[in-house]
């Protein structure tokens, strides 16, 4: 599947990595001498917390789905509370192109993997309705959403089927497989983290020791600080219903779509233009 790269790519071809130390116009031909550490590492950071704040919720959602199911909600309900998901996690990528696509294109390979991890593991159990979900999920997917976006045209097939967004499935996912809800977030996130730093060093901007540094300097702190934020503001969003004694389950994914937000705006904003980047690459 393709990785996103949180807009490298972009940033890099826009000079947000130069180093002013260089003045020498050769020197500043190379990319991997004339990029500064310092910046990189600001970016990545900024841009992997603002994911991990952005991503939470979403997770968080997918994985309650689950926990629904297994409690007996209702399949018309739990279909109806999947179609709200993705259609809101598709509404908040619908301007970041580069985003969305890999977001769904993550999302169809979790959905084709996940048939092999219930060969080797005991989670198509039948408890609730837990396997008529992963079912509903997977069937109510828009298999060729994908062409249609590359194609840059509609779908022909009408607007009732879902995405098929990454968050919310490795969510579903997550808890199929007994991952605690916190590392499902935290790893999901990291991931993410993980494929900026890959494309640092796919452009030389780092050396593969160096961007291992980094992951491991930037990346975990960054994903923890966004972890946390996302989880404050799930908790200020449904700070209305603490007192209820019961909330139910469309209300409280309706307060945490709510909380779905990025952190560093300036920066998301990069990640866009690698869509012209192509177009310059492949198309002129």
């Amino acid at each position: 599947s393709f990785a996103h790269s949180q807009g490298i790519e972009s940033a890099a071809q826009m000079q947000l990595f130069r180093d002013t130390n260089h003045t020498d116009p050769l020197l500043a031909k190379n990319l991997s001498q004339s990029c500064s550490i310092e910046a990189l590492s600001d970016f990545v950071y900024s841009v992997s917390r603002s994911n991990a704040r952005f991503s939470t919720p979403l997770v968080m959602a997918g994985y309650s789905l689950m926990q629904q199911s297994e409690q007996g909600l209702d399949l018309d309900e739990l279909h109806q509370l999947w179609s709200k998901i993705d259609v809101y996690t598709d509404t908040m990528l619908i301007t970041n192109r580069p985003g969305r696509r890999a977001s769904i294109d993550q999302g169809l390979g979790l959905v084709r993997i996940a048939s092999s991890f219930s060969d080797d593991c005991d989670i198509n159990h039948d408890s609730g309705n837990t396997a008529d979900l992963w079912a509903l999920i997977s069937q109510n997917i828009d298999k060729n959403g994908m062409d249609a976006m590359q194609s840059r045209r509609q779908p022909t097939n009408g607007s009732s089927q879902t995405k098929g967004h990454a968050a919310p499935i490795y969510g579903v996912l997550s808890a199929k497989l007994g991952i605690s809800p916190l590392d499902s977030c935290r790893v999901f996130a990291f991931g993410a983290a993980r494929d900026a730093v890959s494309a640092a060093v796919r452009l030389n901007l780092i050396g593969p020791g160096a961007g291992l540094s980094l992951l491991d300097r930037v990346g975990r702190k960054a994903v923890e600080d966004g972890l946390e934020e996302g989880l404050v503001g799930m908790l200020y969003s449904s700070r209305e219903e603490l007192g209820c004694d019961e909330l139910s389950s469309a209300r409280m994914i309706d307060r945490w779509l709510q909380s779905v937000h990025t952190c560093a705006p300036m920066l998301d904003a990069a990640q866009p233009l690698a869509d012209l980047l192509q177009v310059r690459l492949f198309r002129t």
